[in-house]
């Protein structure tokens, strides 16, 4: 392996090293800091960032060469996948834990090629059929866990109908991302502006169902802050420029197979932290880890790296 290769490698490594550790960052916030003050922040800081990056790189004539329909999709993009898919998620972290959550969310991956397949007309090769299959008995075995007191059991439920309805945003959005980048435009330019459009999305939602912004922001420790803070520049703004960086020096194949570390950090995160799963959860979790890795290294209906990569949270 060359130098050029290793660099990609390891700027890889180091984004899904990020995003397994962003759901515990979550997960420690405040619980009474509303999600969508924490997404609306996360969102516009890494979009500014993000936006300073494309300026300094020289690719801001592509910015301005958008036309109003592509626009309008990278509006819609921006409010399902960084603002409704994104405080579903939040939800899903405080209710179901970071193993529960992480795995419900990755559903994202089978059900995307899912949809293409209904929605594009793609085609989907039989290994596809065992991913989805896969994936989806893995939720149901997930889903059982006995021993839980009302109070807790309701959390969880909510937690796994949060997780998966964050899932289905995503991968829904998969499609608006699909067809954006077929017109050519930048990754760095999509998910910019769906940063963007994410936090303002979650701002308005604030203002207009939060009351007492400012003393939510004021029972925030110092610590707090940082985290959200360093949610918004190194999960959101460094970890995506890492990422378009390692691509550029990777194959899409190897880049995507390496995607699927960020869920085995998260997972070994939440069991650090003292989170467990009882072993019918665990052969659940197995499903879909398998129906994931299937559908991430299917040659037939493997999606190019960006796209794999347009949800990634």
């Amino acid at each position: 392996m060359d130098s050029r290769h290793r660099h990609g490698v390891l700027f890889i490594f180091a984004t899904q090293i990020i995003w397994g550790l962003t759901p515990i960052v979550i997960k420690f916030i405040n619980h009474g800091f509303p999600g969508s003050l924490l997404v609306a922040i996360r969102g516009i800081l890494g979009a500014v960032l993000l936006f300073a990056i494309i300026i300094a790189s020289g690719t801001f004539k592509s910015v301005l060469a958008l036309r109003p329909k592509m626009i309008l999709q990278l509006v819609l993009l921006g409010i399902v996948a960084s603002g409704i898919a994104d405080l579903f998620n939040v939800a899903a972290i405080r209710n179901g834990g970071v193993i529960v959550a992480t795995l419900m969310a990755r559903l994202e991956i089978p059900l995307g090629v899912m949809m293409a397949s209904w929605i594009l007309k793609e085609k989907i090769s039989s290994s596809m059929k065992l991913a989805t299959a896969l994936s989806f008995v893995g939720v149901v075995l997930i889903s059982y866990r006995t021993g839980l007191t009302a109070q807790s059991s309701a959390s969880f439920y909510q937690g796994i109908f949060y997780g998966l309805f964050a899932a289905l945003c995503w991968s829904s959005s998969g499609i608006f991302a699909k067809t954006i980048l077929s017109k050519k435009v930048l990754p760095i330019v999509v998910t910019c502006a769906r940063l963007f459009v994410g936090g303002i999305f979650s701002a308005v939602m604030a203002a207009t169902t939060v009351p007492d912004i400012a003393v939510r922001f004021s029972q925030l420790t110092s610590t707090e802050w940082g985290a959200i803070v360093g949610l918004g520049i190194v999960a959101s703004a460094l970890a995506f420029y890492l990422y378009y960086e390692g691509l550029e020096r990777l194959e899409a194949n190897r880049t995507a197979v390496l995607l699927s570390l960020s869920l085995v950090v998260a997972v070994l995160s939440g069991i650090l932290i003292g989170e467990s799963l009882q072993l019918v959860q665990w052969c659940g979790a197995a499903f879909i880890l398998m129906g994931i890795y299937i559908t991430i290294t299917s040659p037939k209906t493997q999606q190019p790296a960006a796209e794999l990569l347009i949800n990634e949270s």
